[in-house]
C-alpha cells in the first residue's frame, strides 16, 4: 500500500505499508537497503498488525528532492519488495528486570515516539483503573521542524487534556527557530523549543517527574527511541547523569 499523505512547501510524505515475515515491531528501526547502489537508510515503523498471518509495517517516509534513497522508494509501484535488515545495537543494552514504576520518562527522536504513543494512549483508554491513578508520563520529543510531525498539535494537547496532569509534553524542534515554532500550532497550547539542547530537555524532565534523586528512583523508568545513534547518546546521558542505569530501555 501506498499513499501521499501530507505535501509542505519543501517535502511530499508518503505512508508505506509492507508485510514481512522478519520479527521486527513498532519502535525498532528497520535498515532499508536499496537493490543497486546499496545505499542503507533507518526507518522506524509508526504501526504494525498482522494480517493474513503475516506482519505488516506502516511508515511515514519524507522525499527529499535530492534524496537517493527516498526517491527510489517513491518511485515504488504497489508489490514491490525492499530489502530490510536490523541496524546494530550492540553498544546499546537494556538493563532488566525493570519492575513496576510510578514515574515513566520517555524520550523519543522523530518516529521513535510511537511506542509512546501507545503507551499514552493506554492510559487514556484504562484511565479509571486504580493501578494507574498516581502514575506521570513525561514525554520528550525530538523532531526537525513542526511540518515534519505526523502528529497533530491539536492531537498531543486532546492526550494532555485528557489525562487531566498526568501527562507533560516538551517537543524539541532541531531545525526550526522560534519564530518558525509560533507560526505552527505548535507555539500555541504545548512547550515546544528550538535546538537540540538535551542536558535543558532533561533538566525539564527532571523537574515534572520530581525523583531524580536517591529516595525515588526505585519508582522511575525511562524509555529511549529513535534512530540508533541517538538511542547511544540518550542511554549514555540518562544512564550517568541521572543514576538510572538499571531503569533504562532501550527500544
Amino acid at each position: 500500500l501506498k499513499e501521499s499523505i501530507a505535501c509542505n512547501n519543501q517535502h511530499d510524505h508518503l505512508k508505506l505499508t509492507f508485510f514481512t515475515d522478519a520479527p521486527l515491531f513498532t519502535g525498532h528501526a528497520v535498515r532499508f537497503v536499496h537493490p543497486t547502489d546499496g545505499i542503507q537508510r533507518d526507518y522506524s515503523p509508526i504501526d504494525a498488525y498482522i494480517k493474513c498471518s503475516k506482519l505488516h509495517l506502516v511508515f511515514i517516509i519524507k522525499v527529499y528532492p535530492s534524496g537517493q534513497m527516498s526517491q527510489w522508494i517513491n518511485r515504488l509501484m504497489v508489490g514491490a519488495s525492499i530489502a530490510i535488515k536490523e541496524p546494530p545495537v550492540e553498544d546499546v543494552k537494556s538493563y532488566a528486570p525493570h519492575g513496576c514504576w510510578k514515574q515513566l520518562l520517555m524520550i523519543a527522536a522523530g518516529t521513535g515516539v510511537n511506542p509512546m504513543i501507545k503507551i499514552i494512549k493506554y492510559h487514556i483508554d484504562h484511565a479509571d483503573d486504580p493501578d494507574l491513578k498516581d502514575c506521570c508520563l513525561v514525554l520528550v520529543w525530538f523532531i526537525t521542524t513542526p511540518e515534519a510531525s505526523f502528529i497533530d498539535a491539536d492531537e498531543i494537547c486532546a492526550w494532555v487534556a485528557q489525562l487531566k496532569g498526568k501527562l507533560k509534553v516538551r517537543i524539541n524542534f532541531s531545525r526550526s527557530d522560534e519564530a518558525g515554532i509560533k507560526k505552527s500550532k505548535f507555539g500555541q497550547n504545548i512547550l515546544s523549543v528550538p535546538g537540540k539542547d538535551v542536558k535543558a530537555a532533561l533538566k525539564w524532565a527532571g523537574t515534572k517527574l520530581g525523583s531524580f534523586d536517591l529516595s525515588n528512583l526505585g519508582s522511575t523508568r525511562v524509555i529511549i527511541c529513535g534512530p540508533p545513534a541517538f538511542k547511544a547518546e540518550m542511554a549514555a546521558t540518562v544512564q550517568t547523569k541521572f543514576l538510572l542505569a538499571q531503569r533504562t530501555l532501550v527500544l
